[in-house]
């Protein structure tokens, strides 16, 4: 066990910050993606094609944004909103 786990030490300031901005970011995706509901739900297989779509949310990881949209979902389901997580599919330049 960590020493902050165990409450004999406290969590760093900039840890504490950090998980304050990612639980923002979830918060504010979720929020977005419940909005948009019934349309499906895309998640991202990796950071790049993540910022690509929201960019507003470059550096924050894609897996945050999968959190998320698994929080609308319950969201919706609660609401008896029928919808569904899918992989959205890389963008490939045009030739």
């Amino acid at each position: 066990m960590l020493a902050c786990e165990g409450a004999a030490r406290t969590v760093p300031g900039w840890v504490a910050s950090s998980i304050d901005l990612l639980e923002m970011a979830r918060d504010a995706m979720a929020g977005a993606l419940e909005d948009s509901l019934p349309a499906d739900l895309r998640t991202y297989s990796n950071d790049a094609m993540f910022w690509a779509e929201w960019p507003e949310f470059a550096g924050i990881p894609a897996a945050v944004h999968r959190v998320a949209a698994a929080d609308a979902l319950r969201s919706g389901k609660w609401a008896g909103i029928d919808a569904r997580i899918v992989s959205a599919e890389p963008r490939h330049p045009k030739r």
